[in-house]
Parts: structure tokens; sequence; C-alpha cells
């Protein structure tokens, strides 16, 4: 399962003053491009060291997608790079071939992206329906590892 929430077009059409029409692809494509292949890679890893650094490095990446478009005062992206991340670790660790250690690893990461789609919610009007449902899927989560 593909947690992909935004497809980009890999090549962006260029106007007729030769400028880019999406900003966004320019600064975080190779960094997208990099997410999307750790969402691939993640789920295989047997090598618990590996594996640990490549969670790692995809919470850092998004986290970083996620702080740019915010930068970008863009919070329909940043969200949806919050919940990219939320939704791919929560669905690795529930797939029925994941192994424990990727499994524990996944549930445990779960609270960076859950925390700063809190925070994000806080600021919007339908935020505390948000927080609420996020916080009811972050206790069911929490509740299959024990």
């Amino acid at each position: 399962m593909s947690a992909t929430l935004l497809a980009f077009p890999m090549q962006p059409a260029r106007t007729h003053s030769g400028t880019n029409p999406w900003p966004l692809l320019t600064s975080g494509s190779s960094n997208s491009r990099r997410l999307e292949q750790l969402e691939q890679l993640i789920p295989l890893q047997n090598n618990a060291v590996l594996l640990t650094l490549w969670v790692n490095e995809y919470l850092d990446i998004g986290l970083d997608l996620a702080a740019e478009a915010g930068s970008r005062h863009l919070p329909a992206l940043q969200e949806s790079w919050l919940r990219r991340l939320y939704s791919h670790l929560r669905n690795t660790a529930f797939a029925d071939d994941c192994n424990p250690h990727c499994r524990q690893l996944c549930l445990e990461s779960l609270y960076q992206p859950f925390f700063a789609l809190r925070h994000l919610y806080r600021q919007q009007p339908q935020g505390r329906l948000c927080i609420r449902r996020l916080s009811q899927d972050l206790s069911a989560s929490t509740r299959y590892l024990i």
C-alpha cells in the first residue's frame, strides 16, 4: 500500500517565461523522491541497524518537508506531509508481513508526526475535532503494542 497523498509530476511544465510554475517541486523534489524510496525500503528491511537509520531519515525528511510547507504558509500541504508520515508508519506497523522490530520501531515513531499534527491542528478552527480523531487513532494503535 502506498502512502502517497499527493502525486506531483516529475518534470513540471515551464511557462513561456521559463520560470517554474511549481516552486515547491524544485526545493523539495529530491527530498520527496527520497521519502518515496524510503517508504518502499522500510517495510522490506530486516537489518535492525539499517532499519533504524532509515526510519530516522524518513522522519527527518518528512518533517523538513512539512516545515518548509509551513514556512511558505501552506498549511494544507504541511498537514499532508505530516499525515503521510503518520499513515505510512501506522500502516507499515500493521502490515501482516512486517517483522517485529520494524513494527515496534514504526509504532514508537508515530509520536513525532502525531505531536506535529496536534500542534498544527491547534491553530485551526475545527482543530479540536481533528485532534480528538488523531488521538483516538493513536490510542488504538498503541493498544496494539501492549
